[in-house]
């Protein structure tokens, strides 16, 4: 109990490791709006749910997972469900399979974007995997070295940012709570690639990277759409399963926007069609 500390800041710091041995719930946090796990190394056995139960009149408040080494997270579950949550390795890779990350209002302490998930591997690798991100009081942010999320369900109260310096693969994701007027960004140095995405209840949808490469992606009507490659235009043959070529904006295969061929939403000057108003910016 942390109860009649006095304290709006509270931090658990391991000189060389902290180790959780099961599931673990923080609560009587009267007078706390900032729980801080602060170590070299973190460890969390699979299975393990971990919990902050601030007073639901205190907002925003921040559940904080930082750690130097690689930080892994299994088949368990991470929630801040009056405020939101930030788990982050500072030189290594933040792994997470199987989790359910809840943070029900935005993160308190300031972050990079602000959103109620901030993940953060800025010198490794980000993955996630089969998992389910509820955010209901804002969005997911986040910023690695490479970032790659497959087999997720998304259901979240805002936007969705992500941003590497090499690589950003996203495949088989669904989304659903975003309020009116999200956007999603991804953004890498080397390669943008999308595949079984559906971007239903996104207003605007801004990708950038030297090379974009999408498979069965679907944009919906009335959306602002903005690629950007080293080249600026689409690489030829779009939406006939060419290889993908370094440098461009490529459709793979089955990209439409409004269920229509998304090429056809782009500029002739850009590679594409032009037979539909330019919805799509390339």
């Amino acid at each position: 109990s942390l109860a009649g500390w006095g304290q709006s800041a509270f931090q658990f710091v391991g000189k060389h490791a902290i180790t959780f041995t099961g599931s673990t719930r923080f609560t009587d946090l009267a007078g706390v709006d900032y729980l801080r796990v602060f170590s070299p190394q973190i460890n969390v056995p699979a299975g393990a749910v971990l919990s902050a139960d601030f007073p639901a009149s205190v907002l925003p408040t921040t559940f904080y997972f930082d750690a130097d080494l690689d930080l892994t997270l299994a088949d368990g579950t991470v929630r801040n469900p009056s405020g939101g949550l930030i788990l982050q390795s500072h030189s290594g890779a933040l792994r997470l399979s199987g989790e359910t990350l809840i943070a029900d209002n935005p993160v308190g302490a300031a972050t990079v974007v602000p959103s109620a998930l901030n993940l953060y591997a800025p010198l490794g690798a980000l993955t996630l995997t089969n998992s389910v991100v509820r955010t209901t009081g804002g969005g997911v942010a986040a910023l690695a070295r490479t970032i790659s999320v497959s087999g997720t369900r998304f259901e979240i109260g805002g936007g969705f940012w992500a941003d590497a310096t090499e690589t950003v693969q996203l495949d088989t994701l669904t989304w659903s709570g975003q309020p009116a007027g999200a956007v999603f960004q991804a953004t890498a140095g080397n390669l943008v690639s999308l595949r079984a995405l559906t971007f239903d209840g996104f207003r605007e949808v801004n990708l950038g990277a030297r090379t974009l490469a999408l498979e069965n992606v679907r944009f919906p009507a009335g959306a602002t759409v903005r690629l950007v490659s080293e080249q600026g235009r689409l690489a030829p043959l779009p939406n006939t399963g060419q290889a993908v070529q370094p440098g461009f904006v490529n459709f793979v295969r089955d990209v439409t926007y409004a269920g229509q061929p998304a090429q056809d939403f782009v500029a002739t000057a850009a590679g594409g069609t032009g037979t539909q108003p330019p919805q799509i910016t390339v």
